[in-house]
């Protein structure tokens, strides 16, 4: 089976289960003690929504082993409708599981991961409905040390929890460290400014949430409070490089049926979805000045610089937006205790209202996009999993509204929301409710990127069109090349613009030397085109350790290694995010000993992805002696067979150019 890396969610999981894991080769799905077992461990990191079955619910659920379906070995849990609450796996099948997944509804909320295998959790993502958050434990005590990955939101409702327990060293994570600060590349004063800053709001923040007490343990988290974010582009002074920052970022919660608010200042996205504080937190209340926040503009502009004035205890400006948002509080606890189809349907469609609602009383054209886009990834995750049956037709009917606020470019929005939410639920049916699901996306998708030809998503479905056309039963590289090269010259900045002009150079390369160069991971340096490859055949394996297919290939890998010799040369192309995963991987599994290719990045971003097209997992080139592409995706069942034809080949021409002689 192959693995597409742009729409794949894997549905991975992690950490270590006792003597859970032993009886997993051998099931019995009325074991209520295993299932008991299996709900009762909890995710790593606090504050994680997935579903708990009531004590009178867990007899209906049902724990099988996953090698059968998953091809993986470990177990998965299933609620009495069959939906997956809980999800372990052994990724490198040592007996030992490695990964743990948590649902909500469904759907894969968060993950725990021991990514380097030595039996405790050191990854920690949260994903689907539950946002990005990616977080590392680096000295194995269970809390996060560095954030690879946060959202503003997230960022905000990370620093609400700080505050509300007090946490200092949780805190501290989410400053801006002196790497980042450096690669931020500010002028001298800005710099200086801002470090000292960072420092201030280090060693003050503990007195500060101990001394606050607008915030209790029984507050509760409510949004990211903030308009658009800021541009700030580079001015060869104070600013060397573009930076994207909110200056006046907050954090909105409810406390005792009143909202409040944490001025979090100026933060700043130190990377692509990741973002970092720059100041103390300060929490305020209505007509209370706001001190910090506009570190960047009046030190840029020589801006002269006016306090903000929290309303209505920090709460959204308007009246009418208190009465949504007091509203939306009590759906959301209805939603939670509710039992009953048509009254889980009837408050999702309720909710779904008032994030429209939401969007009108906005006053910021960026919050109103913001609502509109929460709607949608709410109505079609409550679609996908049956709470609300109508909620595409719901979607469909928004559009007349989205026109009369001007926000035309939501409806692309809505309509991708819907293509995905369609083909994920077509695909619980039979077989020829599949394959008619998937004409259907299929058609959907070129509709959509000819309906909306700037969209942000129309670089996605483009590629995921010539990508289909390439590795179909048909085969139709013209039709795969013709979407790559829209694709290419739509949208070339773009990361799908970038990888659709390296799949029309695998594309076009058959029977041309392929240009293919990176470093391996001992650090040499590599080019397809060199001369110690002439003579020889050339197998590259595009692979990743979590990806059971590619490792499948090995053994066969191995054997032609063997059978072949010095007639064939084995090229490992890892994309993998972490190379210390690899290496891990690699020293417990030494029969893969060929040289492995290894460039940052991971399967979207590095440059071994990008430069030929891969989006697909496991792929194989085939090169022949020559250097020349002979196959630019071709199974690992069938490589025997076609290098004996390429040493065939390769012996007939010397035979027939020594006989002229």
């Amino acid at each position: 089976m192959r693995i597409s890396i742009s729409n794949l969610v894997y549905q991975f999981s992690i950490v270590v289960l006792g003597g859970l894991f032993c009886f997993t080769s051998n099931l019995d799905a009325q074991d209520k003690s295993k299932v008991e077992k299996a709900l009762s461990y909890k995710p790593v990191q606090r504050n994680v929504d997935y579903d708990i079955p009531a004590a009178a619910d867990v007899k209906s659920c049902r724990i099988e082993n996953t090698m059968t379906k998953f091809r993986k070995p470990g177990f998965v849990v299933y609620d009495k409708s069959g939906r997956i609450l809980r999800l372990f796996f052994d990724v490198d099948r040592d007996n030992d599981l490695d990964m743990w997944a948590f649902f909500k509804e469904g759907i894969e909320v968060y993950r725990d991961i021991d990514a380097n295998f030595d039996g405790q959790a050191d990854q920690f993502r949260w994903m689907g409905t539950a946002g990005l958050r990616h977080g590392f434990d680096l000295d194995k005590n269970r809390t996060i040390d560095r954030w690879e990955k946060i959202s503003a939101s997230e960022l905000a409702e990370e620093v609400f929890h700080c505050v509300r327990t007090a946490d200092a060293p949780r805190f501290k994570k989410l400053l801006v460290s002196s790497a980042q600060l450096k690669e931020l590349r500010l002028g001298s004063d800005l710099n200086k400014e801002i470090a000292t800053s960072i420092r201030e709001a280090s060693t003050k923040f503990a007195a500060y949430a101990k001394s606050q007490k607008t915030i209790t343990a029984n507050s509760e988290w409510t949004q990211f409070g903030s308009s658009r974010p800021a541009a700030v582009p580079k001015d060869g002074n104070a600013i060397n490089r573009d930076l994207v920052i909110f200056d006046h970022a907050s954090a909105v919660f409810e406390n005792g049926g009143k909202f409040g608010q944490i001025s979090l200042g100026t933060i700043v996205e130190v990377s692509p979805n990741n973002w970092r504080l720059l100041e103390l937190p300060e929490t305020v209340g209505e007509g209370q000045l706001v001190q910090n926040g506009g570190l960047f503009y009046p030190a840029i502009g020589d801006l002269a610089s006016t306090p903000e004035v929290a309303t209505t205890d920090g709460a959204p400006q308007s009246q009418a937006m208190i009465k949504l948002f007091e509203k939306y509080d009590t759906i959301e606890k209805q939603l939670k205790t509710v039992r009953g189809d048509a009254k889980i349907a009837t408050l999702e469609q309720q909710r779904a209202e008032l994030y429209m609602q939401l969007a009108t009383e906005s006053p910021d054209k960026n919050e109103k996009k913001n609502w509109v886009r929460q709607m949608a990834d709410t109505v079609s995750s409550s679609y996908q999993v049956d709470r609300f049956p109508k909620g595409i037709d719901f979607l469909n009917a928004q559009i007349p509204k989205l026109k009369s606020l001007g926000l035309d470019d939501e409806i692309a929005y809505l309509k991708w929301r819907e293509i995905y939410a369609r083909f994920s639920v077509a695909q619980s049916g039979d077989r020829r409710t599949r394959a008619k699901a998937n004409e259907k996306y299929l058609k959907d998708l070129e509709t959509f990127v000819d309906k909306f030809p700037k969209s942000e998503f129309t670089p996605d479905g483009l590629f995921q069109l010539g990508l289909t056309a390439e590795v179909s039963e048909d085969d139709d590289r013209e039709a795969a090349i013709a979407f790559y090269t829209r694709c290419k010259r739509n949208f070339p900045t773009t990361d799908y613009g970038k990888k659709a002009a390296g799949a029309i150079v695998r594309l076009s390369s058959q029977g041309k030397s392929l240009p293919l160069r990176g470093t391996t991971l001992r650090n040499s340096k590599f080019d397809l085109q060199s001369a110690q490859f002439r003579g020889k055949v050339v197998v590259i394996h595009y692979w990743e350790t979590r990806c059971d297919t590619c490792i499948d290939g090995f053994k066969d890998l191995q054997r032609l290694r063997a059978k072949y010799k010095s007639d064939l040369m084995v090229i490992g192309a890892n994309l993998d995010d972490d190379p210390e995963v690899v290496k891990q991987y690699l020293g417990k599994n030494r029969s893969v000993n060929w040289p492995q290719l290894f460039a940052p990045g991971g399967a979207d971003k590095s440059p071994l992805a990008t430069q030929l097209g891969v989006a697909t997992l496991p792929l194989t080139l085939l090169v022949d002696q020559r250097g020349k592409l002979v196959e630019s995706n071709i199974p690992v069942a069938d490589l025997d067979r076609e290098i004996q034809r390429l040493i065939r080949r390769e012996t007939g021409q010397a035979n027939a150019r020594n006989n002229k002689r």
